[in-house]
């Protein structure tokens, strides 16, 4: 456990940016009297933090996003009592890492293959092509929203393939399925 005396707003919060989440957590977790130089000074880092996480792209980038996401989520439940102000701020940072992480997600064939449906979307195309609302009626989906999305990320990767019939719009297995 890291020391109840670090002070994130002692000194310069640049060294802190790239320390490990789980001892800025600690750090987080063991101070009970925020002032409104902590909160800058921890908005600063998040901040910056945030800013080098979206720009660097490297093997474990989904991760760091990831554990990224789960931290601010984390610190925003723990420090709401005391700043709603920066609660809502850092949700809305871990809400823009997750948005880019369903981004990513979206790109990846293995990935969308685990979000729910995917599978069973294709084994009903396996046989026979459908309109979306016989997919949503078979699988029993009552979020169209959903499933429109769904059914995009599969087209953009070419699980399935969408034609026009006399206005109709079919879905059917991609070259990927």
């Amino acid at each position: 456990m890291v020391s109840s005396k670090v002070d994130i707003s002692a000194g310069n919060p640049n060294h802190y940016i790239y320390m490990d989440l789980q001892k800025l957590l600690e750090i987080v977790n063991s101070k009970e009297d925020w002032n409104s130089r902590d909160f800058d000074v921890l908005d600063h880092i998040y901040r910056s933090r945030v800013a080098v996480e979206l720009s660097v792209s490297n093997v474990n980038f989904k991760e760091n996003l990831r554990e990224m996401y789960e931290h601010l989520r984390r610190v925003a439940a723990i420090l709401s009592r005391h700043s709603q102000h920066f609660s809502v701020r850092w949700r809305a940072m871990a809400d823009l890492l997750a948005t880019r992480l369903a981004g990513l997600e979206s790109q990846d064939p293995v990935a969308i293959r685990k979000h729910k449906w995917v599978e069973e979307i294709l084994g009903l195309l396996e046989y026979d092509r459908l309109i979306m609302e016989e997919i949503a009626q078979r699988l029993n989906i009552n979020n169209i929203a959903q499933l429109e999305m769904i059914l995009s990320m599969m087209r953009s990767n070419e699980l399935v393939e969408a034609h026009k019939v006399s206005g109709t719009l079919f879905y059917m297995l991609g070259r990927n399925a």
